[in-house]
């Protein structure tokens, strides 16, 4: 009963820290133009007018 009580509280306390965490990133999208821009850029390889973009392919060591 007690393992069983442990388990559910250190998983009560992961839930509410993954909560806070995304509330933060909510916060930051909502609110952070520099931050929206970078992701735009990191993750889904956008550019402003005018750049461009480039994919850099690693090669394979043989």
């Amino acid at each position: 009963m007690r393992l069983e009580r442990n388990a559910t509280q250190r998983l009560i306390t992961q839930l509410r820290e993954n909560r806070k965490t995304l509330e933060e990133e909510t916060s930051r999208l909502e609110q952070d133009l520099e931050y929206i821009e970078r992701l735009a850029r990191e993750r889904y390889r956008m550019a402003k007018k005018g750049e461009k973009v480039f994919k850099v392919i690693k090669k394979d060591k043989k």
